[in-house]
């Protein structure tokens, strides 16, 4: 499950096969592995579908849902609203004017990892926390094994990643997989979200909009995705058959 680690659960079926056939083939597994077939995260927009093959239970994970921007702001941070945002992007500027970016690809993949280290220092160790940054190298290394699908940038402040971010475009949507920067260097936020989110909106004029994923359930995370003024949060549920 998201919410709990120790409870393993499908994501919502995806590909030829229906919903419904899909499930029947899923509890067919479960039953031959002596589990409850239970699914985790399922969008919104499935629910009613999932609903008419009748679970015994579900139930809105509270403190995961997804929180979608408007693309154009994020990558222009433009308006009164976002204020604090350019404020901090022109601090990180004026300390570093020497600052540079590259996309993140197979051939320097291992800067980001190399960078993970660092972050691992500032980090808690909750295990929600550990799993999710084993999770984050795990995302890099797929990158680094020459996965294209994903899409990256890497950071440099003096000449060191202060930051890196990792996304991929469905539809209209970008979406922001891991972010991570060092709290040491001003700015590296708020620089990282707004600098993807602009050269990713003009490689794909497509995008309307960015899904920043959830916050975990953790206060400062949720008070750094609220402070970026979300469209909506989109719902996200358990279900169990």
């Amino acid at each position: 499950m998201e919410n709990n680690l120790e409870t393993p659960a499908f994501s919502l079926p995806i590909g030829a096969m229906s919903l419904k056939d899909s499930v029947e083939v899923l509890k067919e597994y479960c039953g031959h592995h002596n589990m409850k077939l239970e699914f985790s995260a399922i969008p919104e927009y499935a629910l009613e579908e999932m609903k008419s093959l009748s679970p015994i239970m579900v139930e809105e994970l509270t403190n995961w849902g997804d929180y979608l921007y408007d693309a154009e702001q994020l990558a222009s941070v433009a308006g009164k609203k976002m204020s604090k945002k350019r404020n901090h992007i022109h601090q990180f500027e004026a300390h570093y004017p020497g600052y540079r970016t590259e996309w993140l690809n197979s051939g320097n993949a291992s800067l980001a990892l190399d960078f993970m280290d660092i972050f691992d220092n500032e980090g808690d160790t909750s295990e929600m926390a550990v799993a999710e940054r084993k999770l984050s190298r795990h995302i890099i290394k797929m990158i680094e094994m020459g996965n294209t699908h994903l899409e990256g940038m890497l950071l440099f402040a003096d000449n060191r990643v202060c930051a890196y971010t990792i996304g991929d475009v469905k539809g209209d949507t970008l979406f922001i997989h891991v972010e991570k920067a060092t709290r040491n260097v001003v700015g590296s936020y708020e620089m990282i979200n707004h600098i993807f989110a602009k050269a990713m909106t003009e490689k794909y004029p497509e995008i309307r909009y960015i899904n920043r994923e959830d916050d975990a359930g953790d206060i400062g995370l949720r008070m750094a995705k609220e402070s970026y003024h979300p469209l909506t949060i989109l719902k996200k549920y358990n279900i169990i058959f």
